[in-house]
């Protein structure tokens, strides 16, 4: 992975940290959610960014960039070797993201959010200390 892509995440990974850090109380939601949803953009482009190494290494032609942050899991499932719970680490994730994406105009409160940002949040940071290896 190139040294700019992996310097770019640490900066963007900082300012989610910091979102966090200085939030006054855990009663204060939308730091929480703003800070993983930025850490979520960043893993989905660390996955991404290490298929298209991946591919550009083996000089595999016909592979496609993936479109969707499951494909892009998946297609690093095949192209690296990471352990099935690593695998499934990712995949708990994704489908928390999502279910917080796609409903977030639907819900009105944090109860409404449904799960735990800040668990979510620090399985989000060992999926990035792992990526950024």
């Amino acid at each position: 992975m190139k040294r700019e892509v992996k310097n770019n995440a640490k900066i963007l990974i900082n300012i989610a940290q910091g979102d966090i850090l200085f939030v006054p109380s855990e009663d204060d939601y939308p730091r929480y959610l703003q800070a993983f949803l930025l850490q979520a953009s960043v893993i989905e482009g660390l996955l991404r960014e290490s298929c298209n190494d991946q591919n550009r290494k083996n000089r595999v032609s016909g592979l496609k960039a993936p479109k969707m942050f499951r494909q892009a899991v998946r297609e690093y499932r095949v192209s690296k070797s990471i352990s099935k719970s690593q695998f499934e680490k990712i995949e708990k994730y994704i489908d928390f993201r999502n279910k917080i994406v796609h409903t977030i105009l639907e819900k009105s409160s944090r109860d409404d959010l449904e799960g735990n940002v800040n668990e979510h949040y620090k399985i989000g940071s060992e999926i990035v200390a792992f990526l950024l290896k």
